[in-house]
């Protein structure tokens, strides 16, 4: 399987199909599969080279519990080793929720890097959110508790979920998740750099996803390339499922950058 390093943290990869490359970054608590069960690689795959990475904490990749291993920098430096190992020295890059923040941090670091960013679910102001907030407490009560709690937990907040979320957060390591949710809480704030970053960049969000619909429209206009894009009725869980609805955005974008 492939796998590459940077320090000690080992981070796992895949790529799919052939065309300009196209960087995809998960979810928090989640892995590579969200782009499959979501069914964005199958509409992808015939138009772009697709890079995808389980993000540091996630998936078959390496977790480790220190909230520091989880640092923009850290991350984004995921990014440029796997970019440089498959020898691209730029790429289209799409971030969903902690993708999207992390995608941010590299068009900060390493824009020369990045030919287009789509930001999903995202935004670059550090805002302290009931979301981020309840996250961080859900996997403190797992770390203590156990499983059974920390769905309980959930339950309580989101109601009953389909057996396959369940499953998934079972499956994590609950003190990595912890840390990558925290240091998400606590990410740098880039909001002073907005107007120098001139990668063409798209952000979009259910207009049920209070941080996002807020504050990336407010990014977008601060940024010199920034646009955005508001789905009706979605939140933050609902929008991710439809793929169909959110390329007929994300497309148009790419091919005019392209």
């Amino acid at each position: 399987m492939p796998f590459f390093n940077n320090g000690e943290v080992q981070i796992y990869y895949q790529v799919e199909g052939s065309g300009q490359p196209l960087f995809l970054a998960h979810q928090a608590t989640d892995s590579m599969d969200y782009w499959y069960r979501n069914h964005y690689v199958e509409k992808l795959i015939d138009k772009f080279q697709l890079i995808m990475t389980d993000a540091r904490g996630h998936g078959q990749s390496d977790k480790p519990h220190d909230p520091n291993a989880y640092h923009a920098r850290f991350v984004v430096e995921d990014f440029c080793i796997l970019l440089d190992l498959l020898k691209i020295d730029r790429c289209h890059f799409w971030g969903y929720s902690m993708g999207g923040f992390n995608g941010l941090h590299f068009a900060k670091f390493y824009p020369s890097r990045l030919k287009s960013l789509v930001v999903g679910g995202a935004f670059p102001q550090v805002v302290r959110s009931e979301f981020g907030e309840r996250l961080e407490d859900g996997f403190n009560i797992g770390i203590r508790q156990g499983p059974d709690a920390l769905i309980a937990y959930f339950e309580d907040w989101w109601g009953p979920m389909p057996e396959t979320l369940e499953a998934r957060l079972r499956s994590l390591d609950y003190k990595a998740s912890w840390a990558g949710i925290h240091q998400t809480n606590n990410r740098l704030d880039i909001t002073e750099d907005l107007p120098k970053m001139h990668t063409p960049t798209l952000f979009y969000a259910g207009s049920e996803d209070p941080g996002p619909h807020k504050y990336a429209p407010l990014a977008a206009e601060t940024m010199p390339n920034g646009k955005f894009v508001s789905f009706p009725g979605y939140t933050h869980g609902t929008i991710s499922a439809e793929a169909t609805l959110i390329l007929d955005q994300v497309l148009p974008f790419l091919e005019e950058i392209s």
